[in-house]
């Protein structure tokens, strides 16, 4: 899957780098022209080492064009209804003292323990457009985070507008499940009661690279 992935972007000129020196890695977040990271990848809120995130960027022609950003949680037995109460009071404080009304119960069978978060997916705006470029950066992001981390699941927050559009599908997230937050007022800048949890569990990866070895040995 990942050579697939890689000789794809390879035919359009693009070059795909990791990187896990974080302060570099948020400098070209800057670059690219990206606002700002929300708390769970920046560097002001974790202390991120080469075992525990990565950064992924895409690179045509010299220039960083696109990022994505992935980092390893275990929540233990503890519920993600919990953990993500939890975190989110520190990551985004506020006079009530709690971020989060509630977290949708709605969430697949088994979502805790072991798994990775990726977000800020961020392409510069010369270089948009393409859906199976991006899809491919995105697939080659999921291979790497379950070689990298034994875990079992992969999740990200997305906008409605983008699951919309089917873009959820286009990532490789198997599991979507709507309205995953109802934020204390006013909700932080970025964030809002319309975003979604999409994840994929390891399984599905266990199934496509036993595919994948299966076709290539055809």
């Amino acid at each position: 899957m990942a050579h697939k992935c890689l000789a794809m972007l390879e035919e359009t000129g693009t070059e795909v780098e990791m990187i896990t020196d974080f302060e570099r890695a948020e400098a070209i977040t800057r670059e690219i022209g990206k606002p700002g990271l929300q708390p769970k990848m920046a560097l002001d809120y974790n202390d991120f080492t080469e075992e525990s995130a990565f950064w992924m960027f895409m690179k045509e022609e010299g220039h960083y064009t696109a990022c994505l950003g992935a980092r390893f949680e275990d929540t233990g037995r503890e519920s993600m209804q919990s953990y993500l109460k939890r975190t989110f009071a520190r990551h985004y404080p506020n006079q009530s003292g709690q971020a989060l009304k509630g977290v949708s119960s709605a969430l697949p069978s088994g979502f805790y323990g072991p798994m990775v978060y990726s977000g800020e997916l961020f392409i510069n705006s010369q270089n948009r457009g393409s859906r199976k470029k991006l899809r491919a950066f995105a697939l080659l992001c999921q291979v790497t985070i379950f070689t990298k981390w034994e875990v079992e699941w992969h999740y990200a927050f997305m906008r409605e507008r983008d699951v919309h559009r089917g873009l959820a599908s286009v990532y490789g997230f198997t599991h979507q499940v709507p309205g995953i937050f109802q934020w204390e007022d006013p909700a932080p800048l970025g964030r809002g009661d319309q975003e979604w949890l999409v994840a994929v569990p390891s399984g599905i990866w266990t199934i496509c690279s036993i595919t994948t070895r299966t076709q290539s040995n055809a």
